[in-house]
């Protein structure tokens, strides 16, 4: 979707800080700004000419991204541009370009992985080959955050009520603020049940996600924590059922978890240079790699010698 430059720019910087802070060890991994390896958009084109246009108009992630960008239930199809309906065979190409094997993602995204396996086989299947590998999907306990304002939704970055979300950047008294807005229901207990009671119940799974660490003075151990089915009634027992005070627990804990990230974080983007410094190492390393590919995939298809 169409975005003020000054702020893509920005993010960017400040998406590879993210991936620092978090943990990502640029040692050990290639850290790169993909739009820097113009192997990703040649590969996409290759894989576009063999993508069913059908298995694309089924994707359900262009639908949902358009309908929240214009803000209603229901988005008219005139509207959709051609870079957001095939961005699926984009990130087919970004995963395939590197034969990358296991991909993490969150739940709403697997259905783009299937599409990029599909790819995989339709590939190997048209020209006789094994090339391509169909990567596997990793997902974690926590593959599906809900919204804190509509639990019907998952949480996400695009979603207009920034009050929906939580970000890794939000200072305490943000993060706070958010969750004391955060739905809830009219039962004065705590409990998991996703299916009946999903806004309290999404709560409890973002606790449990943070395994219990600052959930009070129970006697239950971290590991029993982290299941969402025992925080709930470690939640019960410490709080005697009060959503407010849930969301007290809820929130100290989030500040808490976030902390080590966001001192990291801040050192990461006040230091622009070393951030290029990063990126452009990773950006040596991937276009190499994606040189090698790409000529392997040349030969395969009939374009090169």
């Amino acid at each position: 979707m169409p975005q003020s430059p000054a702020k893509l720019r920005e993010d960017r910087r400040c998406a590879m800080a993210s991936l620092i802070a978090a943990g990502i060890d640029p040692n050990r991994c290639t850290l790169f700004h993909q739009d820097e390896v113009p192997g990703h958009t040649e590969l996409m084109w290759i894989l576009s000419c063999i993508a069913p246009f059908g298995r694309l108009e089924r994707m359900t992630t262009w639908k949902s991204k358009l309908v929240t960008a214009e803000g209603k239930e229901a988005a008219h199809e005139s509207h959709l541009q051609l870079g957001l309906f095939t961005y699926p065979v984009l990130q087919a190409a970004d995963i395939l370009l590197y034969h990358a094997t296991h991909v993490p993602v969150g739940e709403d995204q697997t259905q783009h992985l299937e599409l990029t396996r599909d790819f995989a086989h339709l590939f190997n299947q048209k020209y006789n080959t094994s090339y391509f590998v169909r990567p596997v999907c990793l997902l974690t306990p926590t593959k599906r955050i809900l919204s804190l304002r509509d639990p019907s939704q998952k949480m996400s970055k695009s979603a207009p009520d920034a009050n929906s979300r939580i970000l890794l950047t939000d200072s305490p008294n943000v993060i706070q603020k958010k969750i004391r807005r955060a739905v809830t229901d009219s039962e004065r207990c705590i409990t998991y049940e996703p299916d009946r009671r999903p806004a309290i119940s999404n709560l409890v799974a973002i606790l449990a996600a943070l395994n219990g660490a600052t959930a009070g003075n129970g006697s239950a151990s971290s590991s029993d924590l982290s299941d969402p089915g025992v925080m709930a009634q470690h939640l019960e027992q410490i709080t005697g059922g009060s959503g407010s005070k849930l969301k007290e627990v809820l929130a100290e804990s989030i500040i808490e978890a976030l902390r080590p990230f966001q001192t990291e974080y801040t050192k990461l983007v006040d230091d622009p240079a070393y951030l290029e410094q990063i990126a452009a190492l990773g950006r040596a390393k991937a276009s190499q790699r994606a040189a090698q590919t790409l000529e392997e995939v040349r030969k395969i298809i009939g374009i090169a010698p």
